[in-house]
């Protein structure tokens, strides 16, 4: 081939079906599938999914169900998916939300030529499918950039790329997070191709399938690739070469003209979400104390919960070969240096949160690692001879430290979960020294330890997945069930004959449905695939306007993937929603408007309940009220300010007010019986031994009949306690109860007592915790039967890190209001607790039915379809017609203005007269994408033709 060829077909030499293919890809597909029956069949013969019952369930297989349904339209009907879907909560874009989970994984395009019955298998197996293709590309990478005729040690290498610590977590969490490993090693070896040989195509192919398969991902590898590049071009000397530099900016641009129509839209969807604005690696400068002490175990091992996403577990080679390779750091500078850069960056957050797109510090990045790591097994292989015992020493030192490490984390328990896993690392390191001068008995005693040591790392962490009563995983038959009940969440409002005031658009709210299954997810999207409209949404992408709305009500239970939660169960921000239908589980808090119908039956085990205050899609308020006003007031009074006005931005807007709002009460309150009722107080708390716990008193007051109560916190200040204090106060909790114990006659006598005993099991179990103040407690409050409860979630927890400086408490329907009620408090961590508390209450009553009645007979008509919402309605002067849709600049009127809205929807101004509403909806960022895709295509096809024509004169 000559330096300025073109052809696409120089690119499949390096991977095309060779000798050397025939002789390390049987190799290679027997060791991947002794591994993969090793870890899998046992999920086969029981009958159990690789479905997690967290995000495997509530987001995955409904995102995937939706898909296979629209990609079966597609092709038997022709007709593309709605733009604006309302099945996304309370309604959102369907190309910004699914092109992270679906549409840019090309692995997904295969559920449409399978029946719906069959989509859990196809899951399944498509887990596997892109495991093995992973370990394809590696050997892509190997023959590229290690060629050698190591055959068993190529296949062995590649074992080790796929089945590491990060696929024993992500494969089973999250099976598009194996796309990158797949991306990797071709995306490198295509921009080694420019650099070398000018070849841009592949490159340019490969540029684009990145951006395409998920924009989260396409920039951790564009940081990976950009570092391979400068590191390339530097140590190999490339910087010379101007015209292939040339072609990697322009291939560059090319690959992103190709998948402009998915990345843009997708990229606006991220600057317009709820995750803008979050603090940069969750606001931490360090990593807590544990961190470090633990980092060391991931060198031979995986945990269950990956601290920061920290994914570990080498093979004993591995280690060696990184142990080799810095040995000769001069000879290879580029893997040492990808080792100082990771050791780096390993040990700050702001590294992590970087390559995490500037959020949190999560370091998924180090799948990138997986790559050079398995190289290195061929290189140490390779210069087996130059290893030397000091390799082995260092590498046996590691595996020391490492050990030790683990038994830190694991709380310095003498029955050592990681035992198989440590002792397979050091008998591989002995195998490998011991029959170091018998290079075929070395081969096969490396092989077999090495495919054990994978089998047990990728495994460990899964012993009990086919467990029923412990496993996170669902049945096949289980996940078929919940995606066919979907089917049973219908409109039963014309059984109570209740009008659908938001028809076609009536919106519902369905409970979780996944009882003791419930995982670590806070959401439930399930619904979508119902045909009823659930207000719940549980997507990494969430509208940014919404999540503000929600911080304005300091809504409880929301965050940035689930801004709107369950509502906290409120009565009037339910029925403003449109909420007309609600499905409730026995112990879910049932709002005050909302009432069964005796002759109905459970749904899916759930109680169907039916408001008549729900409101209609879009209304003429009777009130227009400044932000400014807005903000002054508290969540509770914005809340009933949403109720009869509409809240504008306009400076010049009226000094109208909510009549509404005024009717919402605040409590008198008091932590001392002796002193008078107040109301707003500051309350402190230390924590310190009690058989009882703190709280508030509620004083009585009639004027509480016919309203909900919300608990409102405000100014929440919590100071974690440090190891030694938290000991102390474990050690005084524990001496309180003995001496409470002892007093109590009818207790028996405690022979069993040790205070230094207990004290030294305590510090034993939490040792690992040392450091760990990032912050994060529950504050429970209790109302009669009721419990209400509010989590911080800390600095460690990477997707739903959000501070909190205020949140507000839905205690419920107030009752018992004749008589003082004591409200207790509990905090679930030892430190002090300081804040502002005041109780308030929203009328549910007739007051709101009149304001519910007033919005229902003034509902401005809407016809949807297609991306169109149509309507008309005369008004005599100027209004401002509020709507529930979120706000969104997709959103277009060509006749009438539209304005944000109610801190976060959509408002249409009309003009005195007859106004006719045509709104239409396109994605933003879609059709410039499409141009550019266009524009792309355009240009690759002419290049492509130049280079065939070019190629035939030769």
């Amino acid at each position: 081939m000559e330096h300025n060829s073109y052809s696409l077909g120089a690119f499949f030499m390096t991977i095309h079906s060779s000798y050397w293919w025939k002789q390390t890809g049987w190799r290679y597909s027997l060791l991947f599938l002794l591994v993969t029956c090793f870890i899998f069949l046992p999920y086969a013969l029981t009958g159990t999914s690789l479905v997690w019952q967290a995000d495997g369930i509530t987001q995955h297989i409904p995102a995937l169900a939706q898909w296979q349904h629209d990609l079966k339209q597609l092709i038997i009907d022709h007709q593309w998916p709605s733009q604006w879907d309302w099945h996304l909560g309370l309604g959102g874009d369907y190309y910004q939300t699914f092109a992270y989970y679906t549409i840019g994984d090309i692995f997904t395009y295969g559920v449409a030529l399978v029946k719906p019955t069959q989509l859990v298998t196809y899951y399944n197996v498509m887990i596997v499918v892109r495991l093995f293709l992973a370990g394809s590309a590696f050997l892509v990478a190997a023959k590229h950039f290690l060629p050698n005729r190591h055959y068993w040690i190529n296949a062995l290498a590649a074992i080790t790329y796929v089945f590491s610590g990060y696929t024993a977590f992500a494969a089973f969490e999250h099976p598009f997070f194996i796309n990158p490993l797949i991306i990797f090693p071709l995306l490198l070896v295509s921009l080694d191709q420019v650099l070398r040989r000018g070849r841009w195509l592949p490159f340019t192919l490969m540029v684009a399938w990145t951006l395409w398969n998920n924009y989260y991902f396409a920039f951790m590898l564009a940081i990976g690739a950009f570092i391979f590049w400068v590191l390339r071009s530097s140590y190999n000397h490339y910087w010379h070469r101007v015209s292939y530099q040339l072609r990697l900016i322009l291939s560059t641009m090319l690959g992103f003209c190709l998948a402009a129509p998915l990345f843009i839209p997708g990229f606006f969807g991220v600057l317009s979400s709820a995750r803008t604005g979050s603090p940069l690696a969750n606001g931490l400068t360090v990593y807590p104390l544990y961190y470090y002490l633990k980092l060391p175990s991931n060198l031979l091992t995986n945990y269950s919960v990956p601290d920061f996403w920290l994914t570990g577990g080498l093979t004993a080679i591995t280690l060696l070969g990184l142990v080799f390779t810095l040995h000769h750091f001069k000879q290879y500078r580029l893997f040492n240096t990808i080792w100082l850069l990771a050791g780096f960056g390993l040990c700050l957050p702001f590294f992590s949160a970087l390559l995490n797109g500037g959020s949190s510090p999560s370091n998924r990045w180090v799948f990138m690692l997986s790559l050079p790591l398995a190289l290195t097994i061929i290189v140490v292989y390779d210069h087996r001879e130059q290893v030397i015992r000091q390799d082995y020493v260092i590498t046996a030192g590691l595996g020391v430290v490492a050990t030790l490490s683990i038994f830190y984390g694991s709380h310095f328990n003498l029955r050592l979960p990681f035992g198989l896993i440590i002792a397979s690392f050091f008998a591989t390191l002995l195998g490998m020294y011991l029959t170091k001068q018998r290079p075929i008995w070395q081969c096969y005693c490396l092989i077999g330890l090495t495919v054990l040591n994978v089998i047990l790392i990728t495994g460990q962490n899964h012993t009990t997945s086919t467990d029923p009563a412990k496993s996170d995983y669902l049945s096949n038959q289980e996940v078929k069930t919940l995606i066919s009940n979907q089917q049973n969440y219908r409109s039963l409002l014309d059984v109570v004959n209740i009008p659908a005031t938001t028809s076609p658009l009536n919106r519902v709210q369905i409970d979780e449905q996944l009882s003791n299954a419930q995982g670590i997810a806070p959401g439930n999207n399930l619904p979508i695939l119902a045909p009823s409209h659930n207000i719940g949404s549980y997507w990494s992408i969430q509208n940014g306007q919404l999540g503000q709305l929600s911080d304005s009500l300091a809504l409880n239970g929301a965050n940035k993937n689930d801004v709107l939660g369950n509502l906290d169960n409120r009565n009037t921000l339910s029925n403003i929603l449109g909420v007309q239908q609600r499905f409730e589980n026995d112990a879910s808090l049932a709002p005050a408007s909302y009432h069964a119908d005796a002759n109905l039956v459970k749904v899916n085990g759930q109680i169907p309940t039916f408001s008549k205050d729900a409101f209609p899609l879009a209304y003429l308020p009777k009130h227009q009220v400044s932000f400014q006003q807005y903000q002054q007031a508290n969540p509770t009074e914005r809340e009933a300010m949403l109720a009869d006005s509409v809240v504008v931005k306009d400076t010049n807007a009226s000094s109208d007010h909510s009549d509404f709002a005024n009717q919402v009460k605040t409590a008198g309150i008091r932590t001392d019986q002796t002193k008078a009722p107040v109301k707003n107080l500051h309350f402190t708390y230390h924590s310190h031994p009690a058989l009882m716990d703190d709280g508030i008193f509620l004083s009585p007051d009639a004027n509480l009949k016919h309203t909900e109560l919300h608990l409102e916190i405000r100014n929440i200040q919590f100071k974690p306690a440090n190891f030694i204090q938290r000991r102390q106060a474990a050690l005084a909790d524990y001496d309180y109860r003995h001496q409470e114990d002892s007093r109590n006659p009818k207790s028996p006598i405690d022979r069993r007592y040790n205070p230094t005993a207990y004290q030294w099991n305590w510090t034993k179990k939490h040792l690992t915790s040392a450091g760990n103040e990032l912050g994060g407690y529950t504050l429970t409050a209790k109302y009669h039967n009721k419990t209400a409860e509010f989590s911080q979630t800390s600095q460690k927890n990477l997707s739903f890190y959000q501070p909190h400086q205020a949140i507000t408490l839905n205690l419920g329907p107030a009752s018992g209001v004749n008589k003082e009620t004591f409200i207790p408090l509990s905090f679930s961590q030892v430190g002090t607790y300081s804040f502002d508390v005041s109780v308030r209450a929203m009328p549910t009553g007739q007051s709101f039915n009149q304001v519910a009645k007033s919005a229902q007979s003034h509902a401005v008509p809407l016809t949807w379809q297609n991306n169109h919402l149509s309507g008309k309605v005369k008004t005599a002067t100027s209004r401002i017609i509020a709507t529930t849709i979120p706000y969104s600049k997709g959103w277009q009127d060509k006749q009438l203005e539209l304005v944000n809205v109610n801190n976060g929807f959509l408002g249409i101004r009309t003009h005195a007269g007859m106004n006719t509403i045509n709104l239409h909806y396109h994605t933003p960022g879609l059709k410039l994408g499409i141009i550019l895709g266009l524009i792309g295509l355009d240009v690759l096809f002419i290049l492509a033709y130049l280079s065939l024509r070019r190629h035939q004169k030769r």
